[in-house]
């Protein structure tokens, strides 16, 4: 599109939705769903970046100005131009977000030779915009990237070419910004006189800063090879420190590629390879476990592409080693695609699946990036779509979003006192209390916490309610310990049909209500759109009452929600593995035959990845947490004692 006149400004709108076979978080092939929605808004690159908020930050250029917004309900919200009056490169936007969302950064370069590097940020305002340096118009500016470390200081690299006119090489610089709103100087991050190119840096989640780049000429033996480097918050990153990515089978080149840190401090780096001989391109992807080298790289493409095509492959990956890699890829007959390939540790192996035949990505200019980012329960990608405008995928890792309501990423502990009608939430790290927010009261007392879950999609924890005197059923929607709202759901007489616990049962990505009849024993789910009841599913019954439901977690690790029981008779536990409503097998926990130990709820509380049970005593007060390997106890902490019984645990 030529006419800026002629742009379209669509609302966001759902485009498809797409089975394939392998899923982030899924173990073993099975049909999972993602979404694809169009934006509205035209793009020639962008940027999206979540924080430990699970709030999703997302930046554009469009016809050479620069936009900033937050993706919630699948849409742009907040939409705001960064700056005015400054025409931004094609090159894309790089986006940087303190771990807790305190500060946004944008590193961004202008268009033409002579051009500037520029920084953006915003804090709980508006966005402010500073000139950083310029270069003279013989050289040129480009592939600004930052990241904002835990100490506040913001790092910055980018590349300077040092003669346009001869086309000499480039050359990687490195600056940084103190918390004080100090610049340092620009300095030359590489000391050798060979060009390197397309440098990255990355925040993980305690706020060290993460950097990577290429070699693209020869300095000894190195040939085209690819780096990464890391420091501490406070610290310098420094070329001295950098490890060499190795190489992956077939391939003599290591090229572009970006990285992503998960909440352990794995590093994961993509590749954008060649293979001299047969003039291919592989996508590999290099990982590299805390405190060991890089390992030796595995293939996402699964085979050599069209080698004409430059792709910028990105990656995110969860705790447990399950990682997705996406491209937009250019085919032989000139078609444009976005593809993602999905890596399952226990498999050891790839899948690959197309997200969107017809992109209409364009070559050149790096526009057909990907931009991938994740949250507690999703994965977000945006790229730039057939008609120029914001695409973007969502699919979900686990509904069951984290019981965290102080967005520190940890799983905290959430209370009722069934003689006041108090509610507070313990702020928990792993198994210590480190400190203690307050609800609103329910001073009603036949209104019980049923459950936890994002009912509004808002990424916060909302509370479930269920009143046992009327039927009624209710969710408060939160904002950390604030309530900001809430909604009525249909009402249920019936008040031997408890709600039983939250999980997203069909795995659409919303969360779903778990019921138990303690008459009947039948067991159901209310398949939910937010606190839309959207259809009803029965699960199989147990007939005998002593069995209550007692949380809801994927504990084999198969990408779907499981069902913990505890029998109150003999004091044995159980884990219900289920696909769906079927229930698929069955597993043995250890018992606890002291009927005043309750199983509270699960969460997991080591940030292992893995789901762990949350146990209370109503005869001493005391709450322990068994760490749990699917269903094998590998270890158990004791949390703070609370001796008023009064006081019950809501977890599920």
């Amino acid at each position: 599109m030529t006419d800026k006149s002629r742009r379209r400004f669509k609302s966001a709108a759902l485009i498809s939705g797409i089975a394939f076979s392998l899923l982030l978080g899924i173990s073993a092939p099975a049909a999972a769903q993602y979404q694809i929605y169009d934006l509205g808004y035209e793009v020639d690159a962008q940027d999206i970046r979540a924080d430990n908020t699970n709030t999703v930050h997302i930046a554009w250029v469009d016809w050479g100005s620069l936009y900033y917004g937050k993706i919630i309900n699948n849409a742009v919200s907040g939409k705001v131009q960064v700056a005015t009056g400054i025409e931004t490169a094609m090159w894309r936007p790089y986006v940087s977000v303190q771990p807790d969302g305190g500060s946004v950064h944008i590193a961004w370069t202008t268009k033409g030779f002579g051009n500037m590097l520029m920084h953006s940020w915003k804090t709980s305002g508006g966005w402010t915009t500073e000139q950083v340096l310029s270069v003279p118009n013989t050289q040129k500016l480009s592939q600004a990237s930052c990241a904002i470390d835990s100490r506040g200081i913001l790092h910055v690299m980018f590349v300077i070419w040092n003669n346009v006119r001869t086309n000499d090489w480039a050359t990687v610089f490195y600056m940084r910004k103190l918390a004080n709103g100090t610049w340092e100087s620009k300095e030359r991050f590489i000391p050798y006189n060979v060009e390197y190119k397309h440098p990255q840096l990355i925040n993980d989640s305690q706020g060290q800063v993460h950097a990577t780049w290429t070699l693209q000429g020869r300095y000894e033996s190195d040939y085209f090879e690819a780096y990464h480097c890391m420091a501490p918050g406070g610290s310098k990153l420094s070329y001295t420190t950098m490890k060499k990515i190795p190489k992956a089978e077939g391939c003599d080149v290591n090229g572009y590629g970006e990285l992503y840190v998960d909440r352990y401090g794995v590093v994961y780096r993509t590749i954008a390879g060649w293979n001299n001989a047969a003039e291919k391109m592989p996508l590999d992807l290099a990982k590299r476990p805390v405190g060991a080298g890089f390992e030796t790289p595995t293939r996402p493409s699964l085979e050599f592409l069209n080698g004409e095509m430059e792709p910028m492959p990105v990656v995110v990956a969860r705790e447990d080693g399950k990682a997705v890699v996406a491209w937009g890829e250019i085919g032989a007959d000139g078609s444009n695609t976005v593809k993602a390939s999905f890596y399952d540790p226990d498999q050891r192996a790839w899948s690959l699946a197309t997200i969107d035949q017809a992109a209409g990505i364009p070559k050149g200019c790096y526009s057909y990036r990907i931009a991938l980012t994740r949250t507690d329960t999703h994965i977000f990608g945006a790229w730039r779509g057939g008609e120029g405008q914001i695409k973007l995928f969502v699919m979900p890792i686990d509904a069951n979003i984290k019981k965290d309501f102080n967005g520190d990423g940890k799983v905290d502990v959430l209370w009722r006192h069934h003689g006041t009608g108090s509610n507070r939430v313990w702020y928990m790290e792993g198994f210590k209390r480190t400190g203690e927010g307050v609800l609103p009261t329910a001073t009603d007392l036949k209104w019980e916490i049923a459950g936890t879950g994002d009912f509004n999609g808002d990424g916060k924890v909302d509370i479930l309610w269920r009143h046992y005197g009327n039927g009624s059923n209710r969710v408060w929607y939160m904002v950390g310990v604030r309530r900001i709202g809430q909604v009525l759901l249909p009402v249920v007489t019936d008040l031997n049909s408890r709600i039983a616990g939250t999980g997203d049962l069909n795995r659409d990505g919303k969360i779903d209500i778990l019921w138990r009849n303690y008459v009947t024993g039948s067991n159901s789910v209310w398949y939910m759109d937010g606190v839309t009841l959207i259809g009803e599913g029965l699960l199989p019954a147990l007939t005998s009452l002593n069995w209550k439901i007692a949380g809801a977690g994927d504990f084999n690790r198969d990408g779907k929600v499981d069902i913990l029981w505890r029998d109150y008779g003999s004091g044995s536990n159980w884990v219900w593995y289920m696909d769906g409503l079927m229930q698929i097998g069955a597993g043995k926990l250890p018992a606890v035959t002291s009927r005043n130990w309750e199983i509270a709820g699960v969460g997991d509380f080591n940030g292992d990845g893995k789901v762990d049970i949350l146990w209370r005593d109503y005869g001493s007060g005391s709450n322990w947490v068994w760490y749990m390997d699917k269903i094998k106890q590998i270890g158990a902490a004791e949390l703070p004692v609370e001796t008023d019984l009064s006081w019950k645990i809501k977890n599920q």
